[in-house]
């Protein structure tokens, strides 16, 4: 049987509403069950060097992306996120300086980027396959929202 603490403010007044709380626990979930540190740096980094990671996407989820990636680096991760992509310009721009991420409007430009060594993909669902192919060829690892592909790409 669960106890339920009460502080004394309302989801409300501290600011952490169900919601919010699911996003960020999924968010996290999702993230640490890829194995995606882990993974890259055996294969491609030393354990002092620290993983690039690279978000492709800065709307809702993409933020929600970001604001976990900063949290985990907070928290001692040893990761640094150095690139940021969105075609939406003035989202782009505020992605960048609230993360002094480097800023690109082609993810295929993101790609070419030698400091990213990880893309999080979090574009609309039908741009999800094609952007996975070119990081793929790009030899960068991935993470990438779901679904993987849109059946409108299959067209």
């Amino acid at each position: 049987m669960t106890e339920r603490v009460n502080t004394g403010k309302s989801s409300e007044e501290s600011g952490l509403t169900r919601r919010k709380f699911l996003q960020k626990a999924s968010a996290m979930a999702a993230i640490a069950s890829t194995g995606i540190a882990s993974d890259a740096f055996s294969q491609n980094k030393s354990p002092n060097e620290k993983l690039g990671i690279g978000v492709i996407g800065t709307g809702g989820r993409g933020n929600s992306h970001l604001e976990m990636l900063k949290w985990m680096k907070d928290q001692g991760d040893n990761i640094e996120i150095v690139a940021v992509c969105d075609i939406y310009l003035p989202r782009l721009e505020k992605a960048a300086k609230t993360y002094n991420a480097k800023a690109y409007s082609d993810h295929r430009e993101l790609l070419a980027d030698k400091n990213v060594d990880v893309v999080c993909i979090a574009t609309p669902d039908h741009h999800h396959g094609y952007q996975a192919i070119d990081a793929i060829r790009a030899g960068k690892d991935i993470y990438c929202e779901k679904p993987v592909t849109h059946w409108r790409s299959l067209n």
